[in-house]
C-alpha cells in the first residue's frame, strides 16, 4: 500500500505574515527582516517586485536546518503595505503552516516530509521544527498538519494528525478557491492564518498568474 499523500487543495509549506524587504545592491536577492526571524538574504520568484524598502505582506517558502532554524527562504509573493527604512521590524512574528508525511520527533525536533502535488514546489523535502508538547505528538506515519510561529529564528509548532478522508472532505466541501495571489489577505495572527488556510485552496488560475517556479529559484 502506498503512503498517504496530502490533498493538493490543502497542501502547504509556507511562512505567512509581514516582513521588511529591501533590495541588495548588485544582487538579485533581497534583505529580509522579520519579527522572530534573523535577517536573511532571500531569493524571490520571477515576477515578485520590491521597488523600495518597506513593510510587505508576504508568502515565503522556507528551508530549515536540523534544529528547525530557518536558513533560507524564497519570497513567493510580496505586496507593499507601506514604505519604511531598513531596520524596521514588524510587530507580529511570522506564522507557518505545513502539511505532509509525519516522520516523527527526536529530542523535541519534529520532521515532516512535504510531498508536493502541484507546481508550487518541485521536489519532496523535509522541514524540521521544535515541537510544542512533544509528548502529545502522534506516532510516525500518516499525514499531519503543523501550525505555529517563528520564534528566535526557529519554527515552533503543534502537530495534528489528519486523515486522508478528512482532507478530501475539506477539499470537496469547505475549500474556497484562490484565483489570484493578491487574494491572500494580511494574516495578523496565528489564528487568522489557521482559519484562512483551513478553508482556502490554490487553483490553476492562481498558478498561471503566479507563473512557473524555475528550479534555481527554490531554496536548497
Amino acid at each position: 500500500m502506498s503512503d498517504p499523500k496530502p490533498s493538493p487543495g490543502v497542501h502547504r509549506a509556507v511562512l505567512l505574515g509581514t516582513v521588511h524587504l529591501s533590495r541588495l545592491e548588485g544582487r538579485g536577492s533581497l534583505r529580509l527582516e522579520a519579527n522572530g526571524l534573523f535577517t536573511l538574504r532571500a531569493k524571490r520568484r520571477k515576477g515578485v517586485r520590491v521597488d523600495e524598502p518597506g513593510l510587505y505582506r508576504v508568502v515565503l517558502w522556507p528551508r530549515t536546518d536540523r534544529e528547525g532554524f530557518v536558513v533560507q527562504v524564497v519570497v513567493a509573493q510580496a505586496d507593499l503595505l507601506s514604505p519604511a527604512p531598513v531596520g524596521t521590524t514588524p510587530l507580529k512574528p511570522l506564522v507557518f503552516h505545513l502539511l505532509g508525511k509525519w516522520l516523527g520527533a527526536w529530542d523535541g525536533i519534529g520532521l515532516v516530509e512535504v510531498v508536493p502535488k502541484d507546481p508550487l514546489e518541485v521536489r519532496p523535502f523535509a522541514v524540521r521544527f521544535l515541537v510544542r508538547r512533544p509528548e502529545e505528538a502522534p506516532s510516525p506515519g500518516g499525514v499531519v498538519r503543523v501550525k505555529g510561529r517563528v520564534e528566535r529564528g526557529r519554527l515552533i509548532g503543534e502537530v495534528e494528525a489528519v486523515s486522508v478522508s478528512s482532507l478530501e472532505t475539506e477539499g470537496e466541501r469547505k475549500m474556497i478557491p484562490l484565483k489570484d495571489p493578491k487574494e491572500i489577505p494580511e494574516l495578523r495572527t496565528e489564528e487568522e492564518a489557521r482559519a484562512f488556510w483551513d478553508t482556502h485552496e490554490i487553483t490553476e488560475e492562481f498558478l498561471e498568474k503566479a507563473g512557473p517556479v524555475p528550479e534555481e529559484e527554490l531554496p536548497r
